[in-house]
């Protein structure tokens, strides 16, 4: 009957080898579980996602690989958090911004989003994310449990090639006593 031992051991590696695979993200309303989404290689050239994105690149699967460069931004910049990363990768030169707030050129951009995510307790959840004609759009829930204030946020983005070269946002806050149902979300 080595059989029934067998199966236990697999059982027993394939549980342990999907606990290791889960994600705890601690969040303003507690854990929360994230299971990690498998990488969807878009039609075209060279190694997904690449270390850089490639400002030159054009052809005929450019809107899906500017889809699939807004899907990987979103993971990395929204739920894990990883301004530098995120930066790095799919915005490596010019950075034209137009945040009120906020001076120009990534250096700026990331030294106001490394200080503001310093707060554990800010969330970026529920995003949403589309590219189409040269520019992305990211709609997400913006939460600063310290200060009690919740916000409906956006992203745009112009994108050359593959790189972010430019930026626009705006929030709405969240009251939590709005007139529709579903709003925001």
């Amino acid at each position: 009957m080595a059989f029934i031992p067998t199966f236990r051991i697999i059982t027993a590696i394939s549980i342990f080898a999907l606990v290791l695979s889960i994600n705890l993200v601690a969040g303003a309303d507690g854990l929360r579980v994230r299971f990690p989404e498998p990488v969807r290689r878009p039609p075209g050239p060279g190694p997904w996602p690449p270390v850089v994105c490639d400002p030159n690149e054009k052809g005929p699967h450019l809107q899906k690989r500017q889809q699939a460069a807004l899907q990987d931004w979103s993971v990395m910049f929204y739920d894990n958090e990883d301004v530098i990363g995120s930066f790095d990768r799919w915005i490596p030169g010019q950075w034209i911004n137009h945040s009120p707030g906020a001076g120009q050129g990534r250096e700026d951009a990331i030294r106001r989003l490394s200080v503001l995510l310093t707060d554990p307790s800010i969330s970026m959840t529920n995003w949403t994310a589309f590219a189409g004609q040269g520019y992305g759009f990211v709609h997400f829930k913006f939460s600063f449990p310290s200060i009690d204030t919740v916000f409906a946020a956006w992203h745009s983005f112009r994108f050359q090639g593959l790189c972010f070269v430019e930026h626009w946002d705006g929030v709405q806050r969240i009251f939590g006593n709005e007139t529709n149902p579903i709003a925001y979300f």
